[in-house]
């Protein structure tokens, strides 16, 4: 690419009501184990549908911070 072409970037993907419903039922797991507070899991929820696309819902880590802390948890040392 050279200076005077112009950078594009792809349009951000839309988050459909479905990706949200499975985003809550993750936080709704991760509350019911014991992971979440109720104020937490209440905050998580309320970001994952205020979340327009995909990219909101995947940079606020609503879920992905768990995943990260079973997987150490279940790692031998």
């Amino acid at each position: 690419m050279n200076d005077s072409e112009e950078h594009i970037t792809s349009p951000a993907i839309r988050a459909s009501d479905a990706e949200r419903d499975r985003v809550e039922a993750q936080l709704q797991h991760h509350y019911a184990v014991g992971r979440l507070t109720l104020p937490e899991l209440e905050e998580r929820v309320v970001a994952a549908y205020e979340a327009r696309t995909r990219e909101q819902e995947q940079c606020s880590g609503l879920v992905d911070r768990f995943r990260e802390g079973v997987r150490r948890a279940y790692l031998p040392e």
